[in-house]
């Protein structure tokens, strides 16, 4: 039985997944490219006529360098959010020091400007 949420999920996925595409400069030949399908999946997919399987969903986040929370999000905020996630996942220790305290000083910037 078909429900309204599974829907909505593929409407958000399938909106994001073109948002976040032209957002990198991918073409929907190029993203299949990167992917290893073909092209015609792509368009399926971002028109809602085909599903993804978990493991080619997790390909695609890499692709696009985003979290898979960000492909099934309607929020920008959560967007933006699992971006920088995303990023600060592969950086050592020293350096997550160094972007804590640049993130500080700044949000505390901004607080003295309100």
């Amino acid at each position: 039985m078909k429900h309204k949420l599974d829907d909505e999920i593929k409407d958000v996925l399938r909106k994001n997944i073109t948002l976040y595409r032209e957002k990198r400069g991918f073409t929907k030949y190029a993203l299949a490219d990167k992917l290893g399908v073909d092209h015609s999946y792509i368009s399926n997919l971002e028109s809602g006529k085909k599903g993804i399987t978990l493991a080619l969903l997790y390909q695609l986040s890499k692709v696009l360098g985003v979290s898979i929370n960000a492909l099934f999000s309607d929020n920008n905020d959560s967007e933006i959010i699992g971006n920088i996630d995303t990023m600060l996942k592969n950086l050592s220790q020293e350096n997550l020091e160094k972007i804590e305290r640049i993130i500080i000083f700044h949000i505390n910037e901004l607080e003295k400007h309100r």
